[in-house]
């Protein structure tokens, strides 16, 4: 074997090496992008986001600050109110500061501390569902019906009941159990813990009395403080601190040889070659195949699965719905663009087979109609 033929093997083997670095960082820092907008974050649009809620707070002259620094979190004052994204990744002298601030305090979940949150203790698991406040607090009476649950809680003196606690209101049970606790604190901030922030949500806020339940909640105060706890304060480490200081150097150094050695490569290419197919089969050609199988074997409702299945593809992506949004979601979606009414549409996209010829080409034409009202809209 000639050197050269030996120097261009290592070459290649580096540049192997060097694109997998770059892959895994790319890699690394596409999941920490979107780890950063996840649920319950008030700049995140996904279904499990807040920032729905956060519009409509900031409608209302309400100032949101989105903050992961627990410092800032535990400075609050009486005008603010404190949100608590993952209550769960509290340590417990977390929990003992966030029980003496004068700020009022919303945790969006269950502690997960022996003693619970101001004597509010999960005790058993609820199911997620609308139910009716059955309490006094203003807050939860106006909004109606809202989908609380998550976990239900018993109510027991916290460690601050030495000074006494001021009142303590419990709502939306799940039989005996709350489901939602709100417990005044001797310096006068008002405290509430929740099963589950569900009806806070981007996927939920617009459904029964969810919207009002969640603004009653998080907007008495004219400042408001979103706090999303990091691994980094809480003392769990991620993937990226385990690593040592000096490999951020090399790794980019194994970048700028990467780039380098594929600009040296990609000038030694040559022209590209177009090589005819043996055969070319048009599209729509195998389109007309598949109709004749459906129609020879009269399975009428696979070719109808199939159209129905492909429209409703096609129009979530043009109305920038998810690929696993519901079916409830793609009716509302659609109807509204569309103009509509949501049962309609339903029966059009998701209805039962057609039952003759005639009723899948009436179908087709349905389905070819929708998604021009929708892409006309």
């Amino acid at each position: 074997m000639s050197g050269r033929s030996v120097l261009s093997r290592q070459r290649r083997w580096v540049a192997i090496g060097a694109a997998s670095v770059i892959v895994l960082g790319i890699t690394t820092a596409l999941m920490a992008s979107t780890a950063s907008r996840t649920s319950l974050d008030p700049d995140a649009a996904t279904p499990g986001g807040t920032r729905a809620l956060a519009e409509l707070l900031r409608d209302q002259g309400i100032s949101i600050e989105r903050t992961t620094d627990g410092e800032r979190a535990m400075t609050t004052g009486s005008s603010t109110t404190l949100v608590v994204a993952y209550p769960q990744l509290l340590r417990r002298e977390d929990v003992q500061r966030l029980e003496g601030l004068s700020s009022d305090v919303i945790l969006l979940g269950p502690v997960i501390t022996g003693s619970g949150y101001l004597g509010v203790v999960s005790s058993a698991t609820a199911d997620i569902e609308d139910r009716e406040a059955q309490c006094d607090l203003p807050a939860a009476a106006l909004s109606g019906d809202a989908r609380t649950g998550g976990a239900a809680f018993t109510v027991a003196p916290s460690a601050m009941a030495a000074d006494g606690l001021g009142a303590t209101t419990e709502c939306f049970p799940d039989g005996d159990a709350p489901t939602v606790v709100r417990r005044e604190t001797t310096n006068g901030a008002n405290h509430t813990v929740l099963g589950s922030a569900d009806f806070m949500t981007n996927e939920w806020i617009d459904q029964a009395g969810n919207a009002s339940l969640a603004l009653n909640l998080t907007g008495q105060k004219p400042t408001l403080v979103w706090w999303l706890p990091t691994p980094s304060y809480t003392g769990r480490q991620t993937l990226t601190s385990l690593l040592p200081d000096g490999v951020w150097p090399l790794l980019g150094v194994a970048a700028v040889i990467a780039l380098t050695l594929a600009g040296w490569r990609g000038r030694r290419l040559g022209p590209v070659v177009v090589e005819p197919l043996p055969v070319a089969v048009r599209a729509s050609e195998t389109t007309e195949g598949r109709a004749r199988i459906y129609q020879r074997y009269r399975t009428r409702d696979q070719a109808a699965a199939h159209l129905r299945a492909h429209i409703a593809d096609v129009l979530g992506a043009h109305l920038g719905l998810p690929p696993t949004a519901t079916a409830d979601a793609v009716v509302d979606a659609v109807a509204q663009s569309a103009g509509r009414r949501a049962d309609e549409v339903r029966v059009v996209l998701y209805g039962p087979p057609p039952e003759g010829d005639s009723a899948l080409v009436t179908l087709g034409r349905q389905l070819a109609t929708l998604e021009q009202e929708v892409r006309h809209a």
